[in-house]
This record gives structure tokens, sequence and C-alpha cells, in this order.
């Protein structure tokens, strides 16, 4: 997902004259093949469209599982979110087929069946082989492919593609490393322009706000990660000025934001996911920044980041198997890339572990729209289910549907010869000229779906830590007591969070 930002206006998409190109974890739209630098952060006008996807999606759900082989309720297509009073969710991963429970069955004459065996020293260790040729083929086509003008064009989504494989990935530190070094470097480069002296006057006023905003997110974790790196703590401290710039030229959190009355936006129930999805995005690049010291956000912040939690509580999902068409319909689709990004709102990206209680309704959503992403067969639409699925806590080991996917998305890896960027999407083809976005986002995504997570631990300074804290801030401001991930939970570490099914 790579919008990008015009100025202070954003462009539209229009998604009639758009490829199936809407990637996952981009830091905000599809880039068009050839479109300038200018053309940048995502779509904000009143008809925003959403690329549409060959790459993204997934959808999350309720947890309404039965222990030992019960059954869901039958839902209505307006009651998916419902939680039966006699559902135990307190086990997360189911390992046996036979106990899931009928919603997350896989159906009859499944394209791609499981084995039924065991998850195997050599298939884990195909994973991790994968994971390592994923990074490998992500620097080397930067280095070897792409000049500085062409990852220049790329923008954020050339720091996006290797800070998120940085991610949680502490229980590998060499592959850990070389993620964050090599993002450091495509940070410096591409950002650059926004601490350059002689390109002050270009940018200043209330301009590329959301790159901006990205980019200081990524300066303030990276910086974390690599605290001697003088280079880089110059450079963030520049970018604080030139941010904090913004927000006085701004005036106001709305401006920044470039989303109307903030008091009304959330009045609108099930408003139309394109913009819904933007919101999504914006409180992520938000909460990032709240974890920057020195930066002076704008009133509202915590408010807004809070609202667009909390508005999600009652907003109505797709789910598959209520379409025709499941995955094949553009809008359903649509919907499983809100659903995805919903997901990365307390996690930042994967960074920190996912928790049923947090937002019961999503859980419930990727396990019953598991098999219908499947059976759409896309790489990165499958790499999304099963990556959030492994951040419940649930492991090839312990988890049926997670092992199943996983040993999809790697029979393409193997097919296409041990490697990710010869894999070919559905609608591509030989001779097709493929954009460097498009080749970047094959390994970006896949690496997603097969590497084994160590989630961060939430601390004063991290991403999680900036969210709790937001909404208890907004909590506490309101009266109310509406909050989510409490931070007392966390002092017993990820391993109480991870109950093994049957």
């Amino acid at each position: 997902c790579l919008f990008r930002k015009h100025n202070s206006h954003l462009h539209s998409f229009d998604h009639s004259t758009m490829s199936d190109k809407l990637h996952h974890r981009g830091s905000a739209g599809g880039q068009t093949p050839g479109a300038s630098p200018s053309q940048s952060s995502y779509s904000k006008t009143a008809k925003r469209t959403m690329k549409k996807s060959s790459l993204g999606c997934w959808c999350l759900a309720v947890g309404l599982l039965v222990l030992g082989g019960g059954s869901f309720a039958q839902l209505s297509k307006k009651g998916h979110k419902k939680i039966n009073s006699d559902v135990d969710i307190s086990k997360i991963c189911i390992n046996d087929p036979n106990h899931l429970p009928e919603y997350w069955r896989p159906p009859k004459n499944m394209r791609f069946e499981d084995s039924g065996l065991p998850w195997s020293q050599e298939e884990q260790a195909m994973a991790d082989e994968a994971v390592q040729t994923g990074l490998d083929e992500l620097l080397n086509f930067y280095e070897k492919n792409m000049t500085k003008i062409r990852i220049k064009k790329v923008g954020v989504d050339a720091v996006n593609s290797l800070i998120d494989e940085a991610y949680a990935s502490g229980n590998n530190p060499a592959y850990h490393q070389r993620a964050v070094v090599a993002a450091t470097k495509h940070l410096l480069l591409v950002a650059g322009q926004y601490v350059d002296e002689e390109n002050e006057k270009k940018y200043r006023g209330c301009v590329h706000t959301y790159d901006r905003l990205k980019y200081l997110g990524y300066a303030q974790y990276l910086i974390n990660n690599l605290p001697q790196d003088e280079e880089l703590r110059d450079f963030q401290k520049k970018l604080v000025l030139s941010v904090n710039q913004m927000f006085v030229d701004c005036t106001t959190l709305e401006n920044v934001l470039d989303v109307g009355d903030l008091k009304a936006i959330f009045l609108k129930k099930n408003e139309h996911a394109d913009p819904v999805f933007e919101w999504v995005l914006q409180a992520i690049a938000l909460t990032d920044c709240l974890t920057v010291p020195d930066l002076n956000m704008p009133e509202g912040t915590e408010e807004f980041v809070a609202n667009v939690w909390h508005y999600l509580d009652s907003y109505e999902l797709f789910y598959a198997r209520d379409q025709p068409k499941h995955y094949r319909d553009y809008e359903t689709r649509n919907q499983a890339w809100l659903a995805t990004h919903i997901a990365y709102i307390p996690t930042g990206y994967g960074r920190h572990v996912q928790r049923i209680e947090d937002a019961p309704y999503l859980y419930k959503y990727i396990r019953e729209n598991y098999y219908y992403a499947l059976e759409y067969g896309m790489l990165d639409l499958m790499c999304e289910f099963v990556d959030l699925i492994r951040q419940y806590g649930c492991t090839e080991e312990n988890d049926y549907q997670l092992r199943h996917g996983t040993r999809f998305i790697l029979s393409l890896y193997e097919k296409a010869g041990h490697s990710w960027m010869n894999y070919k999407e559905h609608n591509e083809k030989d001779g097709d000229v493929i954009s460097d976005y498009t080749m970047i986002h094959k390994p970006w995504t896949a690496i997603s779906g097969v590497i084994q997570r160590e989630f961060e631990p939430i601390v004063p300074g991290s991403y999680g830590f900036a969210f709790e804290r937001a909404l208890e801030n907004v909590a506490a401001r309101s009266g109310t007591k509406k909050t989510t991930r409490k931070t007392k939970k966390h002092k017993a570490g990820v391993q109480n969070h991870v109950r093994q099914g049957s």
C-alpha cells in the first residue's frame, strides 16, 4: 500500500484504470509504474479509491472457538461480530484439524490439500532459507538493479520494505542488523531532501505531511537499533525540526491529515472502506511519531488514534463466504486490506504480539476467511493471513491453519525455483514489464509469511507503549474506561499469552 502526497493535496486513484496492485504493508498505497515522486502520499479526495490488489489482503476474526471440536453458532451477515457467551477463546491455536470449528474448516476439493503430517525440521529449514533468500533478493535488487534515482522514486517504501523485515526479528541478530543498516541507508537517501538546507523553501508549509511523519517514525526506530550511528542521529534531529515547523505551518491536526472536521468524520457508521483505510494508516504514522522525543505533536493527536481504534469496534467487515465471488470480488478484497491494517494499529506492523482481547472481531475474521484466502491463491493475500495468525503466538507446530498456509506459501517458493522474485501472480505473464515496486514487493511480502517472530517488548519508548498510553490518556480525559492492551499483562511476557490448542 503506497499512497503518495502531492504537496498539500492528495492524488486520487481511479481503480478503473489501475491494475490489481494494492500492496500490503506499504506505507500508503500502490504506486503507478512510472509515477513521479511528486505524485506522493495516499489518496484523500472525496472520491478516494484504493487500488486493486494482486498482493494484498487478509481479514481477521473474533474468537468463537469451541473447545474439543464444537462448532460456531450460525451467524447472519450483519452478526459476524457476535461472540457466544458459552464460547471459550482461551485456546488460541488449534493443532488438530478435527477440532476446527465449522467456519474454520477447509472446503472440499481444496486447491492445495494439506499433507496432514506434523511440521518437520526439513520444512522449517526451507522456511528459514526462504526468509534469507527474500532479504538477499531485496538487497541485491536495490544494489544491482536500481539507481539512486529509481530508489528515490520508490520513496517511502524503499525504507518500509526493509524496516518491516527488521521488526520482531531479534531472534536472528545478523538478519536484523542487515535489515536495519540497509533501511538506514535508504532513509538517508530518500528523505534527505527534507533536511537539506537548499530545499528548505521547497518543503516549507503544510506539504508532504504524511511522508514526513512516516520518515520520522522510521528514523526513531532505527536510532533505537543503531544508537551509535551519528549520521542517522543528526538526520533525525533535523527532521524533528522540519516536522515541528510543519505542524506550525499546518496549524491544526485536521490540516496535517487533510481529513476535514475530526469531530464529524467518525459519526458516520460503516463509512466506505477507502477513507477508513486512510484513517488507519494515519493512526499508525501518528502513533510512531508519539515515540519521538522533542516532537510537538498537534492537539488532538491521541484522540484521533483512540477514535479510529474505537470506531472500528462496530465497523462491519465483508465476509468472503457471503459474497458469491468470495475474494474475487473487489470490494470484499478492499475490506480485507482494511482489516489487515487494522491489526497493525496496536502492533506497529507486527512489532508486538497480537491479543484477541484487543479486537476479537479481527481474530474471528482471519480464522473464518482463512481458506477463502487460500482458495484465491495469491501470495500476498495468503502471507497476510499466515503472518497474523503467527502474531497471535501460534506456530506451525501448534496450529493447523498456520501450518497449512505456510506449506502453501513454500510451495510457491519452491515452484519458482527457490526464489520470490521469480514468482508470478496469476495476472503476470512472461514478457510483461514489471515495475520496481512490484519486484520489491514480492520478497517483502513473502518474508512476512514465513518468518519466525520474536515480539518486541512493550516498554517506554516503544510503539506499543505509545499506543497504550494514547488510549489511556484519552480515556482518563473523557472519564471513561475504554482502553485496550493493559500494560500489566505485558509484564508476564509473551509466553503467558500463547495458549496452545488441542
